[in-house]
């Protein structure tokens, strides 16, 4: 229905109503949302939580910004992983094989050394490295 903020609560006179100092139409976030949006709402609107509610919009419980915080890291680490050819792990990285390893990076590690080996020449400092 709506919510308080701690502020408005603590300098709200003694005879106020709820309805006098709550904001209506807080924003929250479905059951079956996707975890991306409570975050965008937490950082957009500035808050320390978001409720989540079911289907009939009935209080399930809320996603505080410490959560968030978890699934941002969470998700920026598969980012990398993924960036580096180094996803789908499922015993994580450091757990795998070798061999698993090199084989998912072995294309970004020969192309890597390709552009390396194109480019070092190229540089300012290279060229004198080169006529002696």
């Amino acid at each position: 229905m709506g919510s308080i903020p701690l502020g408005n609560l603590v300098l709200a006179e003694e005879d106020d109503g709820i309805a006098d100092i709550m904001r209506t139409n807080p924003p929250f976030v479905f059951t079956y949302s996707d975890r991306q949006k409570a975050a965008a709402i937490l950082r957009e609107q500035n808050l320390l939580a978001v409720p989540v509610v079911d289907k009939e919009k009935r209080f399930v419980g809320i996603i505080t910004y410490d959560d968030v915080a978890d699934i941002v890291e969470q998700e920026t680490t598969e980012d990398v992983y993924r960036f580096g050819a180094v996803a789908g792990t499922e015993r994580g990285y450091f757990a795998s094989r070798i061999v698993n390893v090199v084989k998912r990076r072995v294309f970004w590690l020969f192309l890597l050394l390709l552009v390396n080996t194109i480019t070092v020449p190229l540089l300012p400092g290279s060229i004198s490295f080169l006529v002696r």
